[in-house]
């Protein structure tokens, strides 16, 4: 056999074998994404009825965002907060109110400096800083093991009570 027949032979064996390497290596990547993308649905549908430590069903959670210039200081959106909270549980139906500064499951957590007394220039950790207003855990339908629900009427010389 001449010496260009066997080179085209061996560039077209070569080629095939390519070929089934590369269609082997697509029906592996195919059966992998379709295993993954069964387990994700599964996961899912398990989530769905899985409790998440609050009432889901009739909760309206609603995304407030102020204007720019809209509030002078922070008097003025405290004000405004109550006055919202107020006039929302006076609808009819509303059985409970409260705001927070996230959505629970779908936010990340906005970071505040924790700092010593005696050192304020040093930051030694950074936690969560969230907040939330009275009656959350109440209009989150959280079950309270010990303690009390956030109140208006908390301040940080507030007696701690245990009821």
């Amino acid at each position: 056999m001449p010496s260009g027949r066997r080179d085209s032979a061996a560039l077209i064996g070569s080629r095939a074998t390519s070929r089934r390497v590369l269609i082997s290596s697509q029906v592996a990547l195919t059966l992998v994404l379709l295993t993954a993308a069964a387990a994700f649905i599964e996961t899912l549908r398990h989530l769905r009825t899985e409790s998440v430590g609050f009432q889901t069903e009739s909760v309206i959670d609603a995304q407030l965002v102020p204007l720019p210039r809209t509030f002078a200081d922070n008097a003025e959106i405290g004000n405004y907060c109550r006055d919202l909270i107020d006039g929302t549980k006076a609808l009819p139906g509303v059985e409970a109110v409260s705001m927070a500064s996230f959505s629970p499951l779908f936010t990340m957590p906005f970071k505040e400096d924790i700092r010593r007394v005696d050192s304020p220039g040093r930051v030694i950790l950074q936690s969560a800083g969230e907040f939330v207003s009275d009656a959350f855990l109440n209009a989150m339908h959280i079950p309270l093991l010990q303690g009390h629900d956030f109140a208006r009427t908390d301040s940080p010389r507030s007696a701690k009570r245990l009821s």
